[in-house]
């Protein structure tokens, strides 16, 4: 598995302010296609494996496959990954540590439509919760991130039919969880596509209004 390098001093700032404003941070293509192959080929043979499904071991939930670092060395290495592991002491604190290292295996669906309605979420509670007559969080006092989610792909996704990871910028602003599960949209910005190669890693705080959308490609 590749070392890596950290981010710039410049490019920690951009990205820390993207998170906190926006909600979301876009890395651009920083892995190596060798690295994402070995990754791929572990999630590949996990899912592969009957034993794996099977619920008392809880490796396996419906699609989410657990802990992958219990599995695989190249996961388990994947945490201290640069850039990945001193961005996230800078936005969540030098005490900070890996609370789950799930893969998703997004089937493909061919009766669902893309970009269609559903799935639309905050991660655990609405950490800071706000009365229905407040609109948001004042723009000078933004909530602190207790939670970053880092994505790294597997495949190539680049089109909505492929069912990318979509979030709606700046909506952990909010208060509150999506209130409509068609089109969410927070003041004026519509939900954001990640389609991306699978050397493009992102990353969201866990309070964003985020979903995968459906696969139905093939």
């Amino acid at each position: 598995m590749a070392v890596g390098e950290p981010f710039t001093e410049c490019e920690t700032r951009h990205n820390l302010d993207q998170l906190q404003r926006q909600g979301l941070v876009d890395f651009g293509s920083i892995l190596d296609a060798d690295e994402v192959e070995v990754l791929g080929t572990d999630l590949q043979r996990k899912w592969d494996d009957p034993r794996m499904h099977e619920s008392e071991d809880d490796q396996i939930r419906r699609t989410s496959l657990m802990r992958m670092f219990e599995y695989s060395t190249a996961f388990r290495d994947l945490i201290l990954r640069e850039p990945f592991a001193s961005f996230a002491e800078v936005a969540l604190g030098e005490d900070c540590h890996c609370m789950s290292q799930n893969a998703l295996v997004t089937v493909p669906d061919s009766e669902a439509l893309a970009d269609g309605p559903g799935g639309w979420h905050v991660d655990d509670l609405v950490y800071f919760p706000l009365p229905p007559d407040v609109a948001r969080h004042h723009t000078a006092v933004l909530p602190p991130c207790f939670v970053l989610q880092i994505f790294t792909p597997m495949t190539d996704v680049e089109e909505l039919r492929h069912g990318p990871t979509q979030v709606v910028p700046a909506s952990h602003h909010s208060g509150r969880r999506p209130q409509v599960q068609d089109h969410s949209v927070f003041e004026s910005n519509a939900p954001h596509s990640f389609l991306a190669r699978k050397t493009h890693p992102y990353a969201f705080n866990n309070q964003i209004w985020h979903r995968g959308a459906s696969n139905v490609s093939d």
